[in-house]
């Protein structure tokens, strides 16, 4: 397949994070998306939960409050070869000062526009219909990219994950969300030719815990990239 030939995966959990010391930890915007499904008002965001016999049980006693300011490093060194920046977005989800953007602002500093490549993209392959959309969209992005020789090529999935089985959500048909399992989401995303783009590149999956949650999903996964 398809990401198989990235040469480096991280799966980053916007839903769910492991923590040793904390156990595990939610993200506020998947939060607010669970509540929204079950409840009319949102409940207080307590962040921090740990499993007990199969249940998520509160690590704080009270509501978590968010404040942080961005630090830099004082020192830093950046690669000068070309880099490609591909973030591909689940159709719906909020991408406002996302990683993606922020690796690029950062990097925008040290590069030119022929140096520095920014793309992003959504995606949505709910329905038939939209698979063969998608498909004629890949090709086209595949087209932009393929003739450039990037020295760097980074590529970031930003996606939610289905709470009960760590299933990725492939986009929406006239019900509503549509997922469908890891290895088939990562088949279609990168549906060829633009699998050919993943080849030797580094791929982040910005995806809800539920998916390393899951053994049969996570190991979709490693299996997918491997194969």
């Amino acid at each position: 397949m398809t990401a198989a030939s990235a040469c480096f995966v991280a799966i980053f959990v916007h839903g769910w994070c492991v923590s040793a010391a904390w156990g595990w930890k939610r993200c506020p915007s998947c939060h607010e998306l669970g509540e929204r499904v079950v409840n009319c008002k949102l409940s207080p965001y307590y962040a921090f939960m740990r499993i007990v016999d199969g249940e998520f049980i509160r690590v704080l006693d009270a509501p978590t409050t968010l404040a942080g300011v961005c630090e830099r490093a004082s020192k830093a060194q950046v690669c000068a070869e070309s880099i490609l920046i591909l973030h591909l977005v689940c159709v719906g989800m909020e991408v406002r000062g996302s990683l993606p953007k922020l690796v690029h602002t950062t990097l925008e500093e040290y590069h030119t526009a022929d140096s520095l490549t920014y793309e992003e993209v959504i995606f949505d392959f709910g329905t038939e219909k939209k698979l063969h959309h998608w498909t004629k969209m890949a090709g086209q992005l595949h087209a932009r990219l393929e003739g450039r020789n990037f020295g760097r090529k980074i590529i970031f999935v930003t996606v939610h994950s289905v709470v009960t089985r760590g299933d990725l959500f492939a986009g929406k048909d006239k019900d509503g969300d549509v997922a469908m399992t890891v290895g088939d989401f990562m088949d279609y995303l990168f549906i060829s030719p633009l699998n050919e783009v993943v080849y030797g590149s580094t791929l982040f999956m910005l995806t809800c815990g539920h998916m390393v949650r899951f053994e049969e999903s996570y190991s979709a996964m490693k299996k997918s990239i491997t194969r």
